[in-house]
């Protein structure tokens, strides 16, 4: 019996040591999070799937990020009053969103004019896919960072960027509905 439990674990041990090996680490890039989309400004289709995965597409004024904690919870979180200006599409309750974002380092989203895609869970919004879904306003139009993992680096703009913010809501208006499986 004890030269059966043994052999069962060895076999399971070399069985599992077969498995680790198999599988690669991921590459350095990886690690910290593969971009979900080219840094470019979006196509249609890229807009169609960000607006279906939203709960409402906004304009309005984001003020500075105050790192919050929750009782009973460890992570801490980060939080923006975002104050509507106009509804693209959607329909939110207020007329002052609470955004927040999971982490103690604010993402790179200054306070100032954007077009956000939003995601509602209760009373809160979170940005639809992250700075993907953040478009700040600019002189030159909407336009699109560049979301990077390093706090210090600068935010790099997307190239294509600069569309009137006219053009970019009727192309907004004008998408097709997605199905999109987690929303």
């Amino acid at each position: 019996m004890k030269l059966l439990l043994l052999v069962a674990t060895l076999c399971l041990a070399a069985c599992g040591q077969q498995q680790q090996q198999s599988v690669p680490s991921p590459p350095a890039q990886q690690i910290a999070g593969p971009a979900l989309f080219p840094c470019v400004f979006p196509a249609a289709n890229e807009l169609a799937i960000l607006a279906s995965a939203s709960s409402v597409v906004a304009i309005g004024q984001a003020d500075s990020a105050q790192v919050v904690h929750r009782p009973g919870i460890s992570t801490p979180y980060t939080r923006h009053t975002f104050h509507l200006q106009s509804i693209v599409l959607g329909a939110a309750s207020s007329q002052t969103l609470v955004i927040e974002e999971i982490g103690d380092v604010p993402l790179p989203f200054e306070p100032g004019q954007y077009l956000l895609f939003l995601s509602q869970t209760g009373s809160t919004y979170y940005i639809t896919e992250g700075l993907y879904g953040a478009f700040p306003l600019r002189a030159k139009g909407v336009v699109r960072e560049c979301p990077t993992y390093s706090a210090t680096a600068a935010l790099e703009e997307a190239s294509g960027s600069g569309v009137s913010l006219q053009d970019f809501t009727k192309t907004l208006r004008s998408l097709p509905t997605v199905a999109v499986a987690h929303k």
